[in-house]
């Protein structure tokens, strides 16, 4: 039953916001894929009730509703200062998927190489190349640098709640 329990926390938590989701794959990395079958069940099955509770509803403007984020920006991320650097803002989103695509690669290799999946640097690097940051976003990588207890984790999350912080306090 925790196995199950824990397959489908994944699931229900990705139907908040898509983090776990993007967060999964290195989760899975670090212990080669392999999980109980009940895991799996667990996950699996959380999806499909949350996606047809989802349907019954609200219809299938969820799933519109998900992506909004995507096309909104703040004055903190990455996309953002690459814009201020001149790009627009089409290419900052990519090049700030790019480079979270890049850290990204170098997690998951780690993650299946060493067993540790590295989640609060992975939600560090989110964090800093998205185009919407919100400054309560900076607890999901200080929360998984707990949990992990890494130690550059931590700092590379102390050092992005210090700037969401006190970024508009302090003049750039």
């Amino acid at each position: 039953p925790a196995a199950a329990a824990g397959g489908a926390a994944w699931s229900v938590a990705a139907a908040v916001k898509p983090v776990p989701a993007i967060l999964l794959p290195l989760h899975l990395a670090a212990r080669r894929f392999r999980a109980p079958r009940s895991w799996w069940i667990g996950l699996i099955a959380a999806a499909l009730v949350v996606a047809v509770a989802s349907t019954a509803a609200f219809g299938t403007h969820w799933v519109v509703a998900a992506a909004a984020g995507a096309h909104q920006t703040s004055p903190l991320g990455g996309v953002h200062w690459l814009t201020q650097l001149g790009l627009r803002h089409r290419y900052a989103v990519v090049l700030g998927g790019l480079a979270f695509l890049a850290v990204y690669v170098v997690l998951f290799r780690s993650a299946w190489r060493t067993g540790r999946a590295r989640l609060s640097l992975a939600a560090t690097a989110l964090c800093l190349t998205s185009s919407l940051l919100r400054p309560w976003y900076a607890v999901w990588p200080l929360a998984l640098a707990a949990v992990e207890v890494d130690e550059l984790a931590a700092v590379a999350a102390i050092g992005l709640s210090a700037y969401v912080l006190f970024a508009d306090a302090v003049p750039f």
